[in-house]
Order: structure tokens, then sequence, then C-alpha cells
């Protein structure tokens, strides 16, 4: 019980790291994706490691606190562990689908622009759910991870180069 209660504040520097990066995000986006697809790929990225290290310390931690809990807790505690499979592409989608919307109020994105984002989703999508599915099946190691985030990698740089090629941000209007 006592590492469960280390990975619980472990989890705690993700999330407050998150917050402030999401914070910076959307305070700086419009100067750094001007400043050319390098600059937009490096932050696409950060936001997307930041991303991923929260689900994954947060699964780390939800896996050792079911090892952690009594048998009679463990039953139904335990369903996320056993069902990892159909759990993790949930999660992911669920969290790519708010990516979406939060990136649709950043940039004034058309229609005939959106379907170019979804190759784009789909590999954020299943690097989010390496991130999620390996520390529930307690195969957390760091060449696991470097796939995730070598996904993450690709991912914002096709997510750069569309946004270099299709998206310009307004620079007049500040992000709300």
């Amino acid at each position: 019980m006592r590492n469960v209660a280390w990975l619980g504040l472990a989890l705690a520097a993700p999330i407050i790291l998150a917050h402030f990066e999401s914070n910076a995000l959307f305070s700086s986006a419009p100067a750094v994706l001007c400043s050319g697809p390098s600059a937009t790929a490096a932050l696409i990225f950060a936001h997307n490691s930041v991303a991923a290290s929260v689900v994954t310390v947060g699964m780390s931690f939800y896996a050792a606190l079911v090892d952690a809990l009594p048998e009679k807790f463990r039953r139904r505690e335990g369903l996320i562990v056993k069902h990892v499979k159909p759990f993790s592409p949930a999660l992911a989608i669920l969290i790519v689908l708010n990516s979406l919307r939060a990136a649709g109020g950043l940039f004034a994105i058309s229609l005939n622009v959106a379907p170019l984002l979804l190759p784009v989703a789909a590999v954020e999508a299943y690097g989010l759910y390496l991130a999620a599915l390996y520390p529930l099946q307690r195969r957390l190691t760091a060449a696991n991870m470097a796939k995730a985030y070598a996904l993450f990698l690709v991912g914002a740089i096709l997510e750069a180069a569309l946004i270099d090629i299709f998206i310009q941000p307004p620079l007049s209007q500040p992000f709300s």
C-alpha cells in the first residue's frame, strides 16, 4: 500500500504540470504556430507527451491500487485491468475527441480541412492507447513507452505540416 501512496503523489505532479502546460499552450500558441513548422511540431509533441505521461502514471496508479486492494474489493475494481483491450481504446478515443474539440476552438477549422486531421488523430489515439495499455497490462518498459512517444512525434510532425499548409491562426484574436 505504501507504493500505491507514492504513485498517487507521483500522479499529482504530471496533472499539475499538464494544467500549467495547457495554460501556456493556449497563451503562446499564436506566436509559436506562426514561427514555423518545427516550433509547432515541438509544441504539439510536448503537449502530447505531457498528456501521455498523465495517462501512463494514472493507469500505473490504478493498476497498483487494484493490486493493493483486499480480494473482496478487487473483483469489481479490477474489471478495467481484466478488460483492458476495450477500455484502452475507449479512453484514447475520448481524449482525442476532447482534443479535437479544443483544437476547433483554437483554429478556424473548415469542413474541408477537418478530414485531413483524422489520420493525425488516429496516430495520436494509437499512442494514447499504448500509453494506457502498457501500465494496465503491467508491461510498462522504456521500450514500450518509446513506441508510444514515437507515435506522438510522428503525429506532431504531421499535424505541424497540416497547420503550416492549411490553417492560419488569426493573430488579432486572443484565444478564449
